[in-house]
Order: C-alpha cells, then sequence, then structure tokens
C-alpha cells in the first residue's frame, strides 16, 4: 500500500472527527473522492466558495462539502467555513 500525503492528512483527519473534534477539510481528498484522481483542487478567490475541482480536460467542478462531511461523519456531519477559503471544516 502506497501512502500518499493526502491519505495521511485523510487519516489523521478521521482519528480527530473520531475523537469528536472538529478537523480541517482536504479539498484534494474531496475532489478525489467526488470525481477521481485525476481532478485537482484549486482556489479561485480568497472566500468561502471559492474552490472547485479542476479536472484533466479544463472543467471546473462544485465541491459537494456537506456531502463529504456527512461521508465522513455520518448522519449529523456537515461543512462549515469560517471567514475564508482556509476555513473550512467538517462539524457534527
Amino acid at each position: 500500500m502506497k501512502l500518499t500525503p493526502s491519505s495521511v492528512l485523510s487519516a489523521i483527519a478521521g482519528f480527530v472527527l473520531l475523537a469528536g473534534g472538529v478537523a480541517a477539510i482536504d479539498m484534494q481528498d474531496v475532489c478525489h473522492t467526488q470525481y477521481s484522481s485525476d481532478y485537482t483542487a484549486v482556489k479561485d478567490g480568497d472566500g468561502c466558495n471559492d474552490w472547485k475541482c479542476l479536472g484533466p480536460d479544463g472543467n471546473r467542478k462544485g465541491m459537494n462539502l456537506n456531502l463529504y462531511c456527512y461521508e465522513q461523519l455520518g448522519s449529523g456531519g456537515y461543512a462549515s467555513c469560517d471567514r475564508n477559503a482556509w476555513g473550512w471544516s467538517c462539524k457534527k
């Protein structure tokens, strides 16, 4: 099994979330989970909603962060953004 930085961060975030804490959202993992490993997380500005997933064809697709957090935390999991693009976290 090959460990990548994204998989290590996802595992750490999972442990934090299982402990009842709050973890920052790994936007790259969102793109990989919701589309494929060919997609890259990109930021078009500094606002909370400026993240997109960039495909190999140059097409930008939106992220469903509430769905991502629900999949990470289960029922009651949701995404929350505090102030700027770097302020996203999953909460329950």
